[in-house]
C-alpha cells in the first residue's frame, strides 16, 4: 500500500523549524500562517495543533507521546493509542462493561467482546442437507457426499443424521454415522427399498433422548 508522504507527528527538531519539510504544506489552508522559519514557539505551536487535529497521522510512531496519546497509523489506516508501553489498537481500551467474576472485576473491552463473539459464532454448528433416491432394495447405508464430509471435519462428534424416507422421519435412534467414519449413514431399522426417495439432514444435537416419550 502506498503511504502518503505528509507526516503529522508532533516532533521538535532544532530551530529554526523548516515547516515545509517537517509537516508539509501542499494544498493546506495553514500554509502561510505563521510562515516557516519564524521564532520556534510559533512553529512548534503550529506543529502541535496540526498534529493534534490529525491524530499525529503518519507512517511512523510519534516521537512526542504520553500515556493516552492517540495516533492514526497510516500504514494500517487505523487509530491507535499509547498505553505507556506501546501503541495498541483503540478497541483494546474502549471499555464496554466491567463484569464481576468470583468477586473480582474483569474489564470487557471492545476487542475482548469481539474475540468472544467471534469464538461463539465459530462454535455454532451448521446444518447439512442432501437428498437422493435408492437404486436398489435392502440398502442399509447412505453415502455422505465428499463435500459434506469435508465440511464436517472436526465436528462429527457433535452432529447427528436425521433421515426422511418418502417425507417421513425415521426414528433418530435408528440412524447414525458408521463408527469412526462419517462417509456413511447407517439405517438400523428398515432398509431403503428401490426408488425410495430420502432426505438427510445433519445437524448439531446436544442431547439425544433414548427413551420413548408418551404424550
Amino acid at each position: 500500500m502506498s503511504i502518503p508522504e505528509s507526516d503529522n507527528r508532533i516532533q521538535f527538531p532544532p530551530t529554526p523549524v523548516d515547516f515545509d519539510n517537517v509537516v508539509g504544506t501542499t494544498g493546506q489552508l495553514h500554509d502561510s500562517f505563521p510562515a516557516g522559519g519564524q521564532a520556534p514557539r510559533y512553529d512548534w505551536m503550529r506543529m502541535v495543533l496540526i498534529g493534534l487535529l490529525a491524530n499525529q497521522s503518519s507512517a511512523d510512531e510519534p516521537t512526542q507521546r504520553r500515556t493516552g496519546t492517540t495516533w492514526f497509523n497510516r500504514t494500517k489506516d487505523a487509530l491507535e493509542i499509547f498505553t505507556g508501553s506501546g501503541f495498541v489498537d483503540l478497541a483494546q481500551v474502549l471499555e464496554l462493561a466491567a463484569a464481576s467474576t468470583d468477586g473480582s472485576t474483569a474489564q470487557v473491552t471492545l476487542a475482548s467482546w469481539y474475540a468472544d463473539v467471534k469464538a461463539a459464532i465459530a462454535s455454532i454448528r451448521p446444518r447439512f442437507t442432501f437428498s437422493g433416491i435408492s437404486s436398489a432394495d435392502s440398502v442399509s447405508a447412505i453415502p455422505v457426499p465428499q463435500s459434506i464430509q469435508d465440511a464436517m471435519a472436526g465436528i462429527v462428534d457433535d452432529l447427528h443424521p436425521l433421515v426422511y424416507v418418502e417425507g417421513i422421519l425415521v426414528d433418530p435412534r435408528l440412524t447414525r454415522f458408521s463408527a469412526g467414519c462419517p462417509s456413511l449413514i447407517q439405517l438400523l431399522g428398515d432398509p431403503l427399498s428401490s426408488n425410495d426417495k430420502f432426505t438427510v439432514v445433519i445437524e448439531r444435537f446436544d442431547l439425544m433422548i433414548s427413551e420413548d416419550v408418551v404424550a
